[in-house]
């Protein structure tokens, strides 16, 4: 009878110019009770300097990590294509796709790979912004009015609301783990995407072709967010609407729902922006009308 641990597991870890935070996610890694895995780092063409310091670093590691430094940047799928195209030569079961910013707890690839088996070919985990006890995402479900997908549980505190072990409709990209048959077998991630929006369209190409996605909650992640880009960097932005309108296009079953999408990139990306700032200004405009005030009163001290 074939073990759980058997199965050889395939870990794909795409990094750009960020030393520290890759150097932590190994650490996790080597923390991990899962031993029979293969770890490649696809360096997407980070600066010369950090390729060094990653290369001595690495060899000081207790696992043993390949790395392939990529001669020009590629789109995160392609990254991770190509680490699961040389992982694939190696003979493994399954993939775990991480971005370089997250920490596994140490039974969290044990507890995905319980999950991995029949018609169940995606597993993801309960994922916690940072250390905190705050939900980044406990999966997901799509939205198929406006063709959008929602992380569960965003912000949340964790009180218990999402500890069951159940089918989802999507997993946060940032660290899943998949069957490397059914991954072959899907073309891997499409790589028009580029970044951002890749994960959603390989989690609805997965249930499109029958499978299954499933979401484990004893398997814990945290994750530190836009680490590379930054939250409101203008390369976030573009990328995250090229893709979202490139999802809705690839998958809306006609213009309605499309036009739906568009309306809530509108909404989403401009109108609460400027809410938000807007917010901000009137903000800033009553303390500082506060100060003047206080002043001309006489006011000194706390």
């Amino acid at each position: 009878m074939e073990k759980l641990t058997d199965k050889k597991i395939g870990i794909v870890i795409v990094t750009y110019n960020n030393l520290c935070n890759t150097l932590c996610v190994l650490d996790s890694i080597a923390e991990c009770d899962y031993e029979n895995k293969e770890i490649i780092i696809i360096d997407n063409c980070s600066a010369m300097e950090y390729k060094n310091r990653l290369q001595k670093a690495c060899e000081k590691k207790t696992i043993n990590v390949e790395i392939v430094y990529l001669e020009k940047e590629q789109g995160y799928g392609s990254a991770c294509n190509i680490g699961a195209q040389y992982l694939s030569k190696k003979g493994v079961d399954a993939f775990l796709f991480l971005n370089n910013d997250v920490m596994l707890h140490p039974h969290c690839i044990s507890q995905l790979m319980e999950n991995l088996s029949g018609n169940n070919v995606l597993v993801g985990p309960k994922v916690y912004h940072d250390f905190s006890d705050r939900f980044y995402s406990a999966g997901g479900f799509f939205n198929k009015t406006f063709m959008i997908v929602k992380n569960r549980g965003s912000g949340q505190k964790d009180i218990g609301q999402y500890d069951n072990n159940e089918e989802v409709e999507f997993i946060n990209g940032c660290a899943f783990l998949m069957s490397a048959k059914i991954f072959a077998k899907l073309n891997g991630f499409d790589e028009n995407f580029y970044y951002y929006s890749e994960e959603s369209d390989l989690c609805f190409r997965v249930i499109n072709n029958g499978h299954k996605i499933i979401y484990e909650p004893k398997a814990v992640v945290y994750h530190w967010a836009s680490t590379t880009f930054g939250n409101e960097s203008k390369k976030s932005l573009y990328y995250l609407v090229r893709s979202n309108l490139y999802f809705a296009s690839k998958h809306s079953p006609n213009a309605v729902i499309f036009l739906n999408h568009c309306l809530y990139l509108v909404y989403e990306y401009v109108i609460m922006l400027i809410l938000r700032r807007l917010a901000y200004i009137l903000t800033r405009i009553a303390v500082f009308l506060k100060a003047v005030k206080d002043f001309v009163m006489k006011k000194t001290g706390k």
